[in-house]
């Protein structure tokens, strides 16, 4: 294949316009080419500034509003022709104006062309936009792959694990007798140790309030500073039977779990929901095979796993874990600073 057919493969990848044997193909290839890689990340770079491209939303009836404003302005010009006279004629700059004055019916094409406008145009640049979001979280999904198949590679095919024991809660308002551990600490290891992904890699383009911690303070820190440094919810490994080698179509990562909001378990919240990251649109997850997928519901593999839950379970104290080694449970991290007073004092 010729380095044009590459590039406009990997673009059309970017902004989710690939077909799956395209996107399979990308894939494979970012993980085989580091000149293909870095070709990617410069697409990522230009992309980036959508991020922070704000659409406005138009004015409620804007075609009423236009079209009433051209009927005032005929009104007038109406009402100053009734007022001359025949024996005092207009001048030569009044005629002018009065013969430039487009027709009603010209107007009426006018508001119609930016009604268009307004109602097809935008959503679609909106909508470019929200792809190329969607594009940049699964690069960062991807970095972060990157990095776990590093530490995999050195650690006998173990997962990043910050340890905490067998009954530690990954929940803040877990049970008492359950010393909190937050679940992000695992993977702030692949930042903390160099085996790749850098703190912006944690961040979603689509978590607007999200940010990347300070690299400047990872080598000082056991977990990132703030639950908005890290996005994405990620395998439990803090719960009563942690698992280091799970099997490989597992999903290591995701958008954010919309039923643990503020370290707290959420049970109005249906376990089929998306992520809200996307707009509710559907959610990227990383499988620990190197796959990143956008997929429109939590479920995935051939027995349909939801990913947002232990098994069946549908109610959560902070000390559940995965059902058996092929059920992926994505938590979401809480780092110990994220707490308040009164959190930390019922602990």
């Amino acid at each position: 294949m010729d380095r044009r057919n590459k590039e406009d493969l990997l673009l059309a990848w970017h902004l989710k316009s690939a077909t799956d044997e395209e996107r399979q193909w990308v894939e494979a290839e970012l993980l085989r080419d580091p000149e293909f890689r870095a070709r990617s990340d410069r697409i990522r770079e230009i992309l980036r500034p959508l991020d922070h491209w704000s659409i406005p939303t138009p004015p409620a009836g804007l075609p009423e509003r236009i079209l009433a404003r051209i009927e005032s302005s005929r009104g007038q010009t109406q009402h100053w022709q009734s007022t001359q006279t025949p024996d005092a004629p207009a001048t030569t700059g009044e005629r002018a104006r009065i013969l430039r004055f487009p027709a009603m019916r010209e107007w009426v094409a006018v508001a119609a062309c930016i009604t268009i406008l307004v109602g097809i145009v935008v959503p679609a640049i909106s909508l470019t936009r929200d792809r190329a979001r969607e594009a940049l979280c699964a690069a960062n999904l991807g970095s972060v792959f990157q990095g776990l198949a590093l530490y995999r590679s050195a650690f006998d095919g173990a997962l990043p694990y910050a340890g905490g024991g067998a009954a530690t809660a990954w929940l803040p308002a877990g049970p008492q007798d359950a010393p909190y551990a937050s679940n992000s600490r695992h993977a702030f290891l692949l930042a903390k140790l160099n085996f790749g992904p850098t703190t912006e890699d944690f961040v979603c383009p689509s978590r607007g309030s999200d940010f990347p911690m300070p690299r400047s303070e990872v080598a000082d820190r056991g977990d990132f500073t703030s639950a908005r440094n890290i996005s994405y919810a990620t395998l439990g490994l803090s719960g009563r039977n942690p698992m280091l080698r799970p099997a490989a179509q597992v999903i290591y990562a995701s958008d954010v779990n919309p039923l643990f909001v503020g370290g707290r378990f959420n049970a109005g919240i249906d376990p089929q929901s998306n992520s809200p990251a996307h707009r509710g649109r559907g959610q990227n997850v990383l499988a620990l095979d190197g796959s990143v997928e956008h997929r429109s519901t939590p479920e995935y593999g051939p027995r349909n796993d939801n990913i947002w839950l232990a098994g069946n379970l549908r109610r959560y104290r902070g000390v559940e874990a995965p059902a058996d080694e092929s059920d992926s449970f994505l938590i979401q991290g809480f780092p110990i600073t994220d707490l308040t007073d009164s959190d930390q004092r019922s602990r």
